[in-house]
């Protein structure tokens, strides 16, 4: 089988290459998750989530960061980012871009976030939970989606990708 992959980035953000080159001069090594909004670039590495300003696409910058073990995926919507950090999720408000600070945890890991409308979806090992992020500060669980076979001496089922449009949860198993 053939796997293609494509890389598309828009005009003000910098090749991937230069954004990590840029980042590693700050000590981020092991990139885990990315997500892009209005001039700034959220990065999951192996020290926490950090803020990048990219909008000096030749010269972006490492301006804030929360510091946290375990870097999973990142989301953000408006003035808040949705991070996996330390074993948890993290709701992290970045209005001001050099002291992001953490809002809320909320248990369980982040393999994968999707955010659409105020509605976050993490993508854990067997499950995937939906909580309302209308409030950051408050967020509230919607449902656990729990992933096992139906046959009782079968393994559980591990979710490789999921993805959401217009209101529908696709979610690919293994």
């Amino acid at each position: 089988a053939t796997v293609s992959v494509l890389y598309w980035f828009p005009h003000t953000m910098p090749p991937i290459a230069t954004l990590l080159t840029a980042c590693i001069g700050a000590t981020l090594k092991g990139g885990q998750g990315i997500d892009a909004a209005n001039g700034y670039v959220y990065l999951t590495a192996n020290e926490g989530l950090f803020v990048i300003d990219v909008g000096d696409v030749e010269n972006p910058a490492v301006v804030g960061a929360v510091l946290g073990s375990d870097p999973l995926d990142v989301v953000s919507e408006g003035d808040d980012v949705y991070a996996g950090l330390g074993g948890g999720l993290a709701v992290v408000d970045v209005t001001d871009k050099k002291t992001p600070g953490i809002v809320k945890n909320i248990a369980g890991d982040a393999l994968g976030l999707l955010l659409d409308s105020g509605v976050l979806y993490a993508r854990h090992a067997t499950s995937i939970s939906i909580f309302d992020v209308r409030n950051p500060a408050m967020p509230s669980s919607l449902c656990d989606i729990p992933l096992a076979p139906q046959a009782p001496n079968a393994d559980t089922f591990e979710v490789r990708a999921f993805h959401v449009s217009i209101s529908t949860l696709y979610i690919c198993v293994y």
